[in-house]
């Protein structure tokens, strides 16, 4: 289970190796360099203090009442873990303490992962944003079920249930007052990465506060026909009997594994993964984490069919679209499509051919450069390319 989650999260496609998804990387002819966009609303900030920049990331937890599959639509309370780029950040957004300053804190950049959805591996991401803006305050909203501690009594997640969870968390600690309408912060940005931007998405439809909707490698449309997910091997992982023996009874026993040789299978899974993302994902094979994980795939293959163009364009003026080359999970087809039928959303294509889906993995400097240069520059400004 933890090489095929390894695979997974790297974005590879067993059985092919190389360049092979180059040829689903049909490119459109020309991405636009830049489209006007509506200004962004700030709001008056008061000069309190704000929570201080840590330099070890610390991790708090989140809790709300959501929708749980095990329940059958029972209301539950569901356990989601926050990574955080300021030492009682979240908790001073809960409890109504919070206060946007010129000299700290101005602005807010909520991340919501892709799948597996494991806050750590994003530990890079944040850093390299906080880094590139002092002002800036991060956090990482991760998927209720997809820790590796057991929060939730072994409740499985769906994905509109991770969208609703996401939704309490703006209004309880976003919104000021509970209103959708004011954020006690200068500006906000929400980002996704894979199928967190399809919950980046509806976060900017559902708050007109946030000034961005940054879609990073987003999987937002066909992702039973993207070259990833059209092997059968996926559909057989994702059919109920094969979740149920991988994460009932394979983990268990992967779990066992002495350390060592848990190490071998990753490294020999991903050759290049770093010593702290190949340790995270040695810890993964728990069932309640693997069936969580598997679970979301598997409604992700069900749910996120057609691209969503009349969504997409509503908010069109508050997106930024970022693209990699040899994408298997998300083509330059599908960004045509998006430059196609929502023109007004301005996209990134990365110009450096190394950089992966997966991109949290090795590659979080390059995303933060792009997003810096593209998005929290340029939005000074009233403008976005």
């Amino acid at each position: 289970v933890s090489v095929l989650y390894c695979g997974q999260l790297m974005g590879k496609r067993r059985g092919g190796g190389g360049h092979k998804h180059e040829a689903a990387d049909a490119s459109p002819a020309a991405v636009p360099e830049g489209s006007p966009i509506v200004p962004s609303n700030t709001a008056g900030n008061s000069h309190s203090s704000a929570p201080a920049l840590r330099q070890s990331l610390n991790v708090t937890r989140f809790e709300s009442d959501v929708a749980g599959l095990s329940f059958h639509s029972a209301r539950c309370t569901a356990v989601a873990e926050v990574l955080e780029s300021h030492d009682g950040l979240t908790q001073s957004l809960l409890d109504g303490t919070f206060a946007a300053s010129d000299d700290t804190v101005r602005d807010l950049f909520v991340v919501h992962p892709g799948n597996p959805g494991v806050v750590h591996f994003y530990d890079d991401f944040v850093r390299a944003l906080t880094q590139r803006d002092s002002g800036l305050a991060v956090i990482v909203l991760g998927f209720a079920g997809h820790h590796v501690e057991r929060h939730n009594g072994g409740r499985v997640f769906d994905l509109q249930d991770q969208v609703e969870l996401a939704d309490s968390f703006f209004r309880r600690a976003v919104c000021t007052g509970g209103s959708r309408d004011r954020t006690p912060f200068r500006r906000v940005f929400v980002s996704g990465h894979s199928i967190g931007a399809h919950l980046a998405l509806h976060m900017t439809a559902r708050f007109p506060f946030v000034d961005r909707g940054v879609l990073l490698t987003p999987t937002i449309m066909r992702m039973r026909a993207s070259p990833n997910g059209s092997s059968s091997e996926k559909a057989v992982v994702l059919a109920r009997p094969g979740i149920y023996v991988l994460s009932k009874l394979v983990a268990p026993l992967l779990w066992a594994l002495p350390g060592p040789v848990k190490t071998l299978l990753v490294r020999r899974a991903e050759p290049h993964m770093a010593a702290p993302h190949a340790k995270l994902v040695q810890s993964m094979p728990r069932p309640h984490l693997v069936e969580n994980v598997l679970s979301l795939a598997s409604t992700e293959f069900a749910q996120i069919a057609d691209f969503d163009a009349p969504l997409v364009d509503s908010v069109a003026d508050r997106l930024w679209g970022y693209f990699v080359h040899g994408d298997g999970w998300v083509p330059l087809a599908d960004m045509g499509r998006m430059q196609a039928e929502t023109p007004r959303v301005p996209v990134y294509l990365e110009h450096k051919r190394g950089v992966k889906h997966a991109w949290c993995c090795g590659h979080a400097d390059d995303v933060a450069d792009a997003v810096k240069a593209h998005v929290l520059d340029r939005d000074n400004d009233g403008a976005c390319s």
